[in-house]
């Protein structure tokens, strides 16, 4: 099986020669090489008690930023030319022989141009190639194997980004999956409950369901996919949520709603309230025909958001009622927050039960 390669993009190696950033960094890059030599060479000097001799810092430094001329283009060749297990027999040779050819560019340059102008002693060429020949052929390796580590930490982070933003649209498409399965699930009961009113004769009580169910589908059609939203909009959803329940209950419904000024601001999953309250209504008034009452309270226990929905009706059920609402409820928080969240369905003091909920608190940014 071949193994995969950082392979760069296909203008790549035009790339590393129109960067500038890559020259400047080149030439700073080689001229600390070059004062490091001569300042090594003058404390050898120094030890063996020899005054250091300035006139290496010309040559020395002319030899440094002639490589640094030579590193863009041979960053190029190491972009054009990539090494990997699959082509290594037959890359590795070619960039040998290149770097034969470096050692050559290097000495015409070195010993046919700069040598009069800079007054170098008089050498042949063949003896500067050879005592040039190793170094130049080594810096010509070293560069191409420090261009591919740029090369395959490149591909390496590219990936990691490209595994992260799948990772995360996945968690926001099986969000957004859940989200939408408690739209129509709320439907279904709203429907159910006007058909139970048209059965039991209360026609005009149906046409005001109606209407108020159609305000509310209106304002979820209308919001976005945004998964966290202020605690004010969710406050304005249940609050169209239970005129429907009114509507059905009429005077067995008594609701009291209790937000901390602070929290009002505060980022919740959208659809998080109003799933809380439904169950809180079904089992709290729905099985029981005398009067009840659903308190939801909102205060902020920094550095948490602590929502409270309690219910006056019977009690928690052998089976902990959790229905479709509650079971996205759970797996929306775990997606959302992790183990960084609270949530509990247990017995009231009172009677009833309580849902209690708690996420970090965010304050919402003003724009």
């Amino acid at each position: 099986m071949r193994s995969e390669q950082p392979t760069p993009a296909p203008d790549g190696a035009t790339r590393a020669l129109r960067d500038p950033r890559l020259w400047i960094w080149s030439f700073v890059g080689w001229t600390a090489a070059g004062i490091f030599v001569v300042a090594q060479r003058a404390l050898f000097r120094y030890s063996v008690h020899q005054p250091p001799a300035l006139d290496d810092l010309g040559p020395t430094i002319s030899s440094m930023w002639l490589w640094a001329a030579f590193t863009p283009p041979i960053f190029a060749l190491a972009d054009a030319l990539p090494i990997s297990r699959s082509n290594w027999g037959r890359r590795v040779p070619l960039h040998f022989l290149l770097g034969l050819a470096s050692a050559v560019a290097d000495t015409l340059v070195s010993n046919g141009l700069l040598r009069p102008i800079l007054g170098w002693p008089q050498r042949s060429y063949l003896t500067y190639l050879a005592s040039e020949l190793f170094v130049c052929t080594f810096s010509y390796g070293l560069l191409v194997a420090i261009r591919q580590a740029m090369n395959a930490y490149r591909v390496a982070a590219e990936r990691r980004l490209r595994a992260s933003e799948l990772e995360t649209e996945l968690a926001r498409a099986h969000l957004r999956a859940l989200q939408m399965q408690l739209r129509p699930h709320f439907l279904f009961n709203a429907l159910h409950t006007v058909a139970a009113l048209v059965r039991s004769g209360e026609s005009r009580t149906a046409v005001r369901t109606l209407s108020e169910l159609g305000e509310f589908l209106r304002w979820v059609l209308e919001q976005d996919d945004a998964q966290l939203v202020p605690l004010r909009r969710e406050l304005d959803l249940l609050d169209r949520y239970l005129r429907i329940e009114q509507i059905r209950f009429q005077d067995r419904l008594t609701t009291q709603v209790d937000v901390e000024p602070r929290a009002l601001e505060a980022l919740v999953p959208t659809l998080i309230l109003q799933p809380l309250v439904e169950n809180a209504v079904h089992h709290g008034l729905a099985s029981a025909s005398r009067p009840g009452r659903i308190d939801v309270t909102v205060h902020v226990d920094a550095p948490m958001l602590c929502i409270e929905v309690r219910d006056s009706g019977a009690g928690l059920s052998p089976s902990g009622r959790q229905g479709i609402g509650l079971g996205n409820t759970r797996a929306r928080l775990e997606r959302l927050y992790g183990s960084d969240h609270l949530f509990e369905l247990r017995p009231s003091e009172e009677g009833g039960a309580v849902a209690q909920l708690r996420i970090p608190y965010r304050p919402a940014v003003r724009s």
